[in-house]
């Protein structure tokens, strides 16, 4: 008998959240200027054919580490390059 692992919440969102950029091409790197900081962003082809922008962040708030902001291209981030 095999034993199914659970997963977690934070395992299932992760999963859910960051599945669709599998085999996803980075197409252009645009550092995204707020507040004085910079932010690392990317525009992404996904293998949908959907351009897609791909901010990296702390966290949804901004305070902790591994959160990436995925928007659509055409309300995506906006860039400063």
């Amino acid at each position: 008998m095999t034993k199914q692992k659970t997963q977690t919440w934070n395992e299932y969102f992760t999963d859910e959240h960051y599945r669709h950029l599998r085999g996803a091409t980075i197409l252009h790197y645009v550092p995204l200027l707020e507040d004085g900081e910079e932010w690392p962003q990317f525009l992404l082809r996904l293998e949908s054919g959907e351009e897609v922008w791909l901010t990296l962040s702390c966290d949804p708030e901004g305070n902790a580490p591994g959160f990436a902001f995925i928007e659509p291209k055409d309300r995506g981030a906006t860039s400063n390059g």
